[in-house]
């Protein structure tokens, strides 16, 4: 029999709990989140940097666009220029021809030494001593006769295929900085998975994919 004033035994000590595997994998999944934490900033900053240089490259290709049609424009104005020109010549050295095939001194004179300019003063001197030439136009080596508007623009259609290059050169190197944004958002998807998935290995793999995307992205900005 148990005497009464005898205390009743302790009760055993509970079971410890049950290990999960998230205490087991707790020092891997710190590495995770450190490698994570790094990845992450390092995919922001560069994502911030490519989006500010792809802005950068747009303005230069509409800047370089603009500047293409504006020199465009200006080449077809001077070539416009120069038919006019040339055809107010035509017609000086027509009515000099026809003067002087009637005999009217007078006005082929008038014509020659008032209404022609220097250019076509010579380019007419150069006709009369040239065989070959059939006009004062021609375009024989010796000519002196030039159209100033036409070396005008020729000088702005060629300004204006370079800055229409510069333009396209603009836009592709703005279309690597986007390509470079899209990589590195595979960085921030893979590498904030990673900090919600338990299992370590699962999110070092998403930690691998994080990691390709910022250094395929990091290459595409350092060599744009």
């Amino acid at each position: 029999m148990t005497d009464a004033s005898t205390p009743p035994p302790p009760p055993p000590p509970p079971p410890p709990p049950p290990t999960s595997a998230v205490d087991e994998e707790s020092p891997a999944k710190k590495r995770v989140e450190l490698i994570a934490a790094i990845l992450l900033g390092i995919a922001a900053t560069l994502t911030a940097w490519a989006a500010y240089q792809s802005g950068a490259a747009g303005g230069d290709e509409l800047q370089g666009y603009t500047l293409s049609n504006q020199q465009l424009a200006d080449a077809n104005f001077f070539y416009s220029a120069g038919n006019s020109h040339q055809t107010a010549d035509s017609q000086l050295f027509l009515s000099f021809a026809v003067a002087r095939t009637e005999g009217n001194e007078d006005l082929a004179t008038y014509v020659r030494t008032t209404l022609m300019d220097d250019n076509l003063r010579a380019a007419v001197d150069w006709w009369e001593a040239t065989d070959e030439a059939v006009t004062p136009f021609d375009d024989i080596e010796g000519n002196p006769y030039v159209i100033a508007e036409y070396d005008e623009a020729d000088t702005l259609q060629t300004a204006a295929e370079q800055s229409l290059d510069d333009s396209l050169g603009h836009a592709e190197r703005g279309d690597k900085f986007d390509r470079a944004t899209i990589l590195l958002a595979l960085t921030l998807f893979f590498g904030g998975i990673a900090l919600v998935i338990d299992r370590s290995n699962v999110a070092m793999g998403m930690l691998v994919v994080a990691a390709i995307g910022t250094a395929a992205g990091a290459a595409i900005i350092f060599t744009a």
